[in-house]
C-alpha cells in the first residue's frame, strides 16, 4: 500500500526552507559550463605556455651560458647521447663569444604541432668574425608532444679532418681523438661524427708546442654534417726532424731496390 501524505518524509530544510532538487535543465546548464571552464584552462594554458620562439631562445641562452643539462630540459632531450661522439657536448667546449638574435618562425611552415624556427649566431668578439649571415643561422624543427615544444635537432654533426694531432680541441676542452677520417680531404661515411650545441667555436685556439693551428671560426648549427679543416703547420724543430726521418727512409728504400729488386713500398723507376 502506498504511504499516506503524512508518512512521506519531508524534505530537508535551511533555515526553515525546503530543498528543491534541481530540474534537467539546470543539471545541462551545469554540465556546460564545467566543460566550458575545462575548455577555458586549457586554451589559457596554451597561450601562456612557451611557444617555439620561446623554447629556441631560451635553449640557446642556456647554450652559451654553458649550463648544458637546463639547455637539454628546454630542448626536450630525455636521453643525453653518450660516447664518441657526444665528447663536445660538454661545458668546457662551449664560449661566450656570441649570442642569437632574430628568432623567429617561418610562418609557411609553422602548424599546431609542428613548427621551424630560425635564429642567426651573431658573433661578439673579433675572433669569431669571418662567416656569412647564411653560414651562421641555425634552423630548428620542433614538434609539440606530450603538452610541450620539443626541438627535433637540437645538436650540430661535425666531422673534423685528419691532422697530425692527437687531439680535438674546443675551446677549454681538449678530447683525444681515439678514430680518424679514412682519408683527408672531403668527409667519408666513417669519419667519426660529433655531436655539438649550436653556437659559434674558434677550435684548436690553445696553444702547442708542436704546431701552429690556422682555424676559421665554426659555426655549428643543425643540418647537414659539418666538415671542418683546419690548417696545421708543424713547428721548425718538428719540420726538420720530420725531414731527416723522410730522407733516411729514402735513402734505405732506394738501397733495397737496388740491392735487391724491391720497391720497399715506393713505386719509382730506377736507371
Amino acid at each position: 500500500a502506498e504511504p499516506r501524505p503524512d508518512e512521506v518524509p519531508a524534505s530537508p530544510t535551511v533555515g526553515g526552507r525546503g530543498l528543491r532538487r534541481p530540474t534537467r535543465r539546470q543539471l545541462t546548464w551545469a554540465a556546460v559550463g564545467v566543460v566550458m571552464i575545462a575548455l577555458l584552462g586549457t586554451l589559457v594554458v596554451r597561450i601562456t605556455a612557451d611557444g617555439p620562439t620561446d623554447v629556441v631562445r631560451d635553449y640557446l641562452s642556456a647554450v652559451r651560458a654553458g649550463r648544458t643539462a637546463e639547455a637539454l630540459r628546454v630542448a626536450g632531450v630525455t636521453r643525453r647521447p653518450t660516447g664518441e661522439t657526444a665528447v663536445l657536448l660538454d661545458r668546457r667546449a662551449i664560449g661566450a663569444g656570441w649570442r642569437a638574435g632574430g628568432v623567429t618562425t617561418d610562418d609557411g611552415l609553422t602548424y599546431d604541432d609542428h613548427a621551424v624556427v630560425s635564429a642567426r649566431l651573431q658573433p661578439t668578439v673579433s675572433s669569431l668574425v669571418g662567416r656569412t649571415d647564411d653560414d651562421r643561422t641555425a634552423t630548428f624543427k620542433l614538434r609539440h608532444r606530450d603538452g610541450r615544444w620539443r626541438i627535433d635537432n637540437p645538436f650540430a654533426k661535425v666531422t673534423f679532418a685528419n691532422i697530425p694531432l692527437w687531439y680535438l680541441e674546443v675551446n677549454k676542452l681538449r678530447v683525444a681523438r681515439t678514430s680518424y677520417p679514412v682519408a683527408t680531404g672531403s668527409p667519408r661515411a666513417t669519419d667519426p661524427t660529433y655531436l655539438m650545441f649550436p653556437g659559434l667555436y674558434l677550435p684548436y685556439s690553445g696553444s702547442s708546442q708542436v704546431a701552429t693551428v690556422h682555424s676559421l671560426p665554426l659555426a655549428a648549427v643543425p643540418g647537414p654534417d659539418i666538415h671542418y679543416v683546419p690548417t696545421v703547420n708543424l713547428a721548425g724543430s718538428l719540420t726538420a726532424a720530420a725531414q731527416r726521418e723522410s730522407d733516411a727512409f729514402v735513402d734505405a728504400c732506394l738501397a733495397d731496390v737496388v740491392a735487391a729488386g724491391t720497391r720497399c713500398g715506393l713505386a719509382m723507376p730506377i736507371g
